[in-house]
């Protein structure tokens, strides 16, 4: 086994359904078994409830949420982790007027995604983008 030495970021920053998105590291970084992020979000912000074909991991940094994962409530604070497996339907809403969470997904794919919904405002079009790149969204 060898070390995947990442060169520094891009510095991309996407706005994906109203969070502020700062890519840390992206699949072609880290041989397309990982990917980083930092995420920003004000009050009230959160995706709908919604699936997807690679596992997610927030860490939380600063602010508070209200987390879902598996129809299970959870109460995020600073220094919680919470690790998503793929498939697994769950959402969150930001309770405190702002929070920062590092988000680790594996494999790649959320980064494609990410990038093709930056700065949309129409859900109806992010949720068909979501499904193309594997998304599974309540009805």
């Amino acid at each position: 086994m060898h070390s995947i030495i990442a060169n520094p970021t891009d510095g991309t920053h996407l706005n994906v359904t109203g969070d502020a998105m700062r890519f840390l590291a992206t699949s072609d970084q880290t041989g397309e078994s990982y990917e980083i992020f930092e995420m920003a979000a004000v009050e009230g912000s959160g995706p709908p409830p919604h699936a997807h074909p690679w596992s997610e991991a927030y860490f939380v940094l600063e602010g508070e949420a209200d987390v879902y994962i598996d129809g299970k409530h959870f109460r995020a604070v600073p220094g919680c982790f919470m690790q998503i497996p793929a498939g697994t339907f769950h959402t969150h809403r930001v309770t405190s007027k702002t929070a920062r969470f590092v988000v680790v997904t594996s494999p790649k794919g959320a980064s494609a995604f990410m990038r093709e919904v930056d700065a949309k405002t129409d859900m109806d079009e992010v949720v068909g983008i979501a499904v193309k790149h594997g998304f599974t969204v309540p009805a």
